[in-house]
């Protein structure tokens, strides 16, 4: 089975150090892994062996790729769909893949007076700078820019929303200096999570406090049932962070508590934790 991946330009381009790989469709419809793999090479191509005939599905893996992301592929978005689903049978097949040429965000984050803040995710470097290339273009994009915990009162997040009109293919969009503001002085929020037996949650967890015009996000450790932060006044709620990129393209009312914060006051809250697919561990001492 041949497999290309090429650009959108005029005329394409061969994309190289992607991964390809096939994943068996078994009768149950779950997945296997049916070959090791492969990446593109220089002119955009790789070759898959799938060990018997069936279903299957192609993926031109946009988060695997050989060495850095960088150079002339970290300006493409991955394909969209980066999956397709064939037949093999004794005819052989050839499969085309489109990365599509993105757009590049620019930002430098700062404290209110004046210096950098790093961060983990995503990479903020040690200058306060943030760099993205290859984001999807031609639609609302929005990112969730999130300073490290080592700076404490501003340990908040701010949604970054870049509109279609701006987010153009090649565009460059740099945002110059954006200052976050600290976060209030005293706790004013005290909560409790429980399980769905009414018993405190046990262990360490970590969710989200989205303001309710979703422009600001703030991570809260769960720790024993017990959780607390400093907010400024204003509408919120408590968010999965399963939720997070549903959340950013579409504000959806899927908190699992939502309350206010007024002055002088602390306010009480009280939620429930699913079960959730995934659980993100606390690593902040308490």
């Amino acid at each position: 089975m041949s497999v290309s991946l090429l650009t959108d330009d005029v005329p394409a381009k061969p994309l190289a150090h992607v991964a390809i790989r096939a994943c068996r469709i078994k009768d149950d419809g779950a997945r296997e892994d049916a070959t090791a793999g492969n990446f593109t090479d220089k002119n955009g191509l790789a070759e898959l062996s799938p060990p018997e005939n069936g279903k299957y599905v192609i993926q031109c893996d946009p988060y695997v790729f050989e060495g850095e992301r960088s150079g002339e592929l970290a300006n493409y978005s991955p394909p969209t769909p980066f999956e397709k689903l064939v037949d093999v049978g004794s005819e052989a097949l050839k499969l085309n893949f489109v990365a599509k040429r993105g757009f590049t965000l620019k930002v430098r984050i700062l404290t209110d007076d004046g210096r950098p803040m790093s961060g983990e995710i995503p990479p903020i470097g040690a200058d306060g700078r943030f760099q993205r290339r290859g984001l999807a273009a031609g639609r609302d994009f929005a990112v969730l820019l999130l300073p490290s915990q080592a700076h404490s009162k501003y340990y908040y997040g701010r949604v970054i929303r870049i509109p279609a009109a701006d987010a153009k293919r090649g565009a460059v969009v740099d945002l110059g200096d954006v200052r976050w503001p600290p976060m209030a002085g005293t706790i004013n929020l005290r909560g409790t999570a429980h399980t769905a037996d009414g018993k405190l949650s046990s262990g360490a967890y970590i969710r989200l406090i989205w303001s309710a015009d979703g422009s600001t996000a703030l991570p809260i450790t769960i720790q024993n049932g017990k959780f607390e932060a400093a907010l400024p006044r204003g509408k919120y709620g408590i968010f999965n962070f399963t939720d997070v990129d549903d959340y950013l393209r579409h504000p959806a009312d899927k908190a699992l508590a939502n309350f206010e914060v007024t002055e002088n006051a602390v306010t009480k809250v009280d939620i429930e934790l699913p079960t959730p697919k995934m659980e993100y561990p606390s690593t902040r001492q308490q």
